[in-house]
């Protein structure tokens, strides 16, 4: 969109002040007409960037054009550096918190994993923790994570997801599709007893609360102990699930132990309005996942780069990698910014192939759904 004179008659006088402007570094400080402060932006140098604001034939995006349409005069910041005025824009922002930046607002709430109390117990995904004498491992900030390693954990256990009751269901249909696709262990065969699945209940929340790596580590003295006592065919079953565990861990997202600490971002976009969501990796398991309206689409690096600053300065603490959907331009002051704020490295970078790239692609598909 192309911003004229009829659009903002203050355009002239905006130019021929913009025309003695500094080329040092710096912020800009853009105000309305009743000096309210409604964009804060950041400058290598000053006058080439307010100048792209307010020259004639401008072409903008939709959220720049309202803004500049709205521009009655500015003021500005001169800084030493590049560095320096980009964390005086970080903290201007947070400090003024003006209409135009990027005002993040969350989808925080607060998930559990249910262990129902029942005779044959189901894992579930739940949003409240009520007195039901059911066993709840949490809070978690994120039902994405919840409700992830609650379909993990009853895929490689192979436990029932389906509404029968047992025992009292026990032999009264058929089993289902999910048995014979080896997605379900057919409890309602009735040849599982009540201890049987609770052990393996117990395995799955086990993997739940401690990852892959440990619980292949304890299934395995299981089966060795199983073996040496001559139970072959208990120790066939450890062996099998010990091999879905694995199998698990090859292909699925949600525990990694490759993958330690590390923030997964990526930033969606439906012509109008655009949302950024940040995956999050904990100790080799997907620990949370949030995501944020940005507000009105804009400059996809812009974007990016404006999201890093606000959502960390507000954190007490920062994974060692970062990895993003797309590459930015100031990713090497943005990560001297995030090195001195806590006091070790960062590492920001755009995988361009294997498992870290299907990570951004899954952090990409969480901000259109949200979006």
């Amino acid at each position: 969109m192309y911003i004229t004179d009829e659009d903002n008659p203050r355009l002239p006088f905006l130019r021929d002040k913009t025309s003695k402007l500094t080329t040092s570094p710096g912020c800009y400080i853009m105000k309305d007409k009743m000096k309210k402060i409604i964009y804060i932006g950041k400058a290598k140098n000053l006058r080439n960037r307010v100048t792209s604001y307010f020259r004639k034939g401008q072409d903008h995006l939709p959220k720049v054009w309202k803004m500049v349409s709205h521009v009655y005069d500015y003021d500005f910041i001169v800084t030493d550096s590049e560095f320096e005025a980009l964390v005086l824009e970080c903290s201007l922002i947070k400090q003024y918190t003006p209409k135009y930046n990027i005002l993040l607002k969350d989808d925080k709430g607060y998930s559990y994993i249910r262990v129902t109390n029942e005779e044959y117990p189901r894992l579930q995904a739940v949003l409240q923790k009520y007195d039901d004498g059911a066993e709840y491992i949490g809070p978690y900030t994120s039902s994405f994570a919840v409700k992830q390693a609650v379909i993990e954990a009853n895929k490689v256990f192979m436990l029932p997801t389906c509404t029968r009751k047992f025992p009292q269901d026990f032999r009264k249909q058929r089993p289902c599709l999910n048995m014979h696709i080896k997605q379900c262990m057919g409890v309602c065969t009735g040849k599982f007893s009540k201890e049987e699945y609770n052990t393996i209940v117990r395995q799955a929340v086990d993997y739940i609360r401690n990852g892959s790596s440990d619980s292949v580590e304890r299934l395995t003295e299981e089966m060795n102990k199983a073996a040496e006592e001559l139970d072959f065919e208990l120790a066939a079953k450890l062996r099998d699930r010990i091999q879905a565990i694995q199998k698990a861990a090859e292909s699925q997202k949600i525990i990694n132990d490759n993958i330690k600490d590390t923030d997964i971002i990526a930033v969606a976009h439906n012509g109008e309005m655009a949302c950024a969501s940040v995956i999050m990796y904990r100790g080799g398991r997907l620990f949370d996942k949030a995501s944020y309206f940005l507000g009105e689409n804009d400059d996809g690096v812009k974007m990016r780069e404006d999201f890093l600053m606000q959502y960390y300065s507000s954190k007490d603490s920062i994974p060692k990698d970062i990895l993003l959907d797309e590459d930015i331009t100031n990713g090497e002051i943005i990560e001297k910014f995030l090195r001195q704020k806590y006091d070790h490295a960062v590492n920001i970078s755009t995988p361009k192939r294997g498992q870290f790239l299907r990570l951004t692609t899954l952090a990409k598909s969480n901000a259109t759904e949200y979006l």
